[in-house]
């Protein structure tokens, strides 16, 4: 019989939406007794799978897919509406960057204070901790206060700490995204030897190039369901296809008719801004554009470009990317509008184009500047 780390049966969770408008008296005593399913809104429904101990899964599906729903309930964090969880052995989760550090602590103090919150005595951290602070990487700054830290750096000395625990099943939200190549290449080792050593690794992301070198089979969630589960790089690509024939975008719906090109060595993004009811008066277009194994080229944005002060009517936008060096393969691009302070719309992967006849062979440019022009029709 195989041993199953994590069952998931019938899991479903229900939020009331908050309609923001004052109900009489009368109102909020019937809402009592009644059930309007208008209010009502499932982040999940009716999830089913099982995860074989010391297996490494990720879990895959766009902004609102109920990935961290789902992941909060695996943590324990958040009980289920519907349906149960059954784990099988310790758990340790990284959901959230800092989650289990004080800020106002050292980094040496938070090794001891986050490792006895996951259940390590103060001798068995003794015992790691030069293991610790090697993996993370931040040993000169390792008697500065938090708060002092980057993000990145945060992450390192989390990461660093749960690995040096023996759990059986760990689960990881997004750990990678704010990593550098180095450090990734480093959880990536880290990730692999604790699999070989049977414990299950959970592992969500955006970043499908980290969902295909982690994982041996994956979760994909939409809208709450879940639409396939399997070896990992079959329900990517059913993933993929899913996107990209998508013709609805989330947020504000702002972006329309996107359109990418390849021609000569320049890259040419098209996308139609349309005003409606939530039209935004300086919008900001940004772009990323990955290989074929979705790891990250080079991207960039209207307002790091210099443009933002441009943008402020509606119709045809075109980016154009000059010289951008591409070696022949397929490529993706992902699509987000923002109005300066936040973002407002996310389309993953939802363009897609492919160079030949290139002498090129470029991996990585970065953000790029005085290669790109952007103007209205």
């Amino acid at each position: 019989m195989k041993n199953f780390a994590i069952t998931a049966a019938g899991l479903s969770k229900i939020y009331r939406l908050n309609r923001n408008k004052k109900l009489s008296i009368a109102d909020s005593i019937s809402s009592i007794f009644s059930w309007n399913k208008n209010e009502y809104f499932y982040a999940l429904k009716d999830v089913d799978f099982q995860i074989e101990a010391g297996d490494s899964v990720g879990l895959i599906g766009r902004n609102g897919a109920g990935k961290s729903t789902l992941l909060k309930i695996l943590s324990n964090i958040s009980p289920p509406s519907n349906g149960k969880v059954l784990l099988n052995g310790r758990v340790i989760s990284l959901l959230e960057i800092g989650t289990g550090f004080h800020r106002e602590l050292t980094g040496r103090e938070n090794v001891y204070f986050y490792g006895s919150l996951l259940g390590m005595k103060k001798s068995e951290i003794n015992t790691h901790f030069d293991k610790i602070v090697d993996f993370s990487g931040i040993e000169k700054f390792l008697d500065l206060p938090l708060k002092n830290y980057s993000s990145g750096m945060r992450v390192r000395l989390a990461f660093s700490v749960a690995v040096m625990l023996h759990t059986d099943i760990l689960i990881l939200d997004e750990v990678f995204a704010v990593g550098d190549s180095e450090f990734q290449q480093k959880c990536t080792t880290a990730i692999a030897n604790m699999s070989a050593n049977g414990t299950t690794i959970l592992l969500a992301s955006h970043d499908m190039s980290i969902i295909l070198q982690n994982t041996n089979s994956c979760l994909y969630l939409d809208k709450g369901l879940l639409l396939d589960f399997g070896p990992t790089s079959p329900v990517c690509s059913t993933y993929m296809e899913h996107i990209h024939t998508a013709k609805s975008f989330t947020g504000h719906e702002t972006i329309k008719n996107a359109v990418i090109s390849y021609q000569k060595g320049c890259v040419t993004i098209s996308v139609d801004l349309q005003e409606n009811k939530n039209w935004v008066s300086y919008p900001n277009i940004g772009f990323v554009i990955y290989n074929s194994n979705f790891a990250p080229i080079t991207g960039s944005n209207m307002a790091y470009e210099g443009c933002f002060a441009q943008t402020y009517k509606k119709g045809p936008i075109n980016i154009e990317i000059v010289d951008l060096g591409l070696a022949n393969g397929h490529y993706y691009a992902s699509l987000w509008l923002a109005d300066g302070y936040r973002e407002l719309e996310h389309l993953e992967y939802c363009l897609n184009f492919s160079v030949v006849d290139s002498k090129e062979n470029i991996k990585n440019t970065g953000p790029i500047r005085k290669l790109m022009n952007f103007s209205y029709k």
